[in-house]
């Protein structure tokens, strides 16, 4: 790897971590950091987005423990906003999936991250947003690979 290329990198995860501490507090201010803190929004979004899953299967595919992932999930079965059912691929694994208070706390957090989105100018477009979500995903890909 080129001085270059290093130091670029070296800039591009700057940024990126930067940016993940301002996205975290910009999201204690909309969401607040209770009932929808980071950790239980990522939970809820991500059974919208891949449908009943597992804890280990959730917990796969972050860089976090499976323990840590069923104490998010205990939190969120006892708001009422996911349930366990029986798993036809696994006697022991249950599947967790969104309650229909789940689903309408996800779709509010949507209209809430919406909102905010749309209010926003980054004076960039969509064209170079992409670019960087490519590169940012091609990173964090060949990262995954090594582990």
């Amino acid at each position: 790897m080129t001085t270059e290329l290093s130091s670029s990198l070296e800039g591009l995860i700057d940024e990126t971590v930067a940016l993940f501490h301002r996205l975290r507090a910009v999201a204690a201010a909309v969401h607040g950091e209770g009932e929808l803190s980071a950790a239980r929004r990522g939970v809820l979004t991500s059974l919208v987005k891949l449908g009943p899953q597992t804890v280990p299967q959730m917990a796969a595919v972050r860089p976090v423990s499976r323990q840590h992932i069923q104490t998010i999930v205990d939190s969120l079965a006892a708001d009422g906003l996911v349930e366990t059912v029986d798993n036809p691929a696994h006697k022991r694994s249950v599947l967790v999936r969104l309650t229909a208070r789940g689903r309408t706390a996800v779709r509010d957090i949507a209209r809430r991250e919406s909102a905010l989105l749309a209010s926003l100018d980054v004076g960039v477009s969509a064209v170079e947003i992409d670019r960087a979500a490519a590169v940012l995903k091609r990173f964090r890909t060949r990262l995954e690979e090594r582990s």
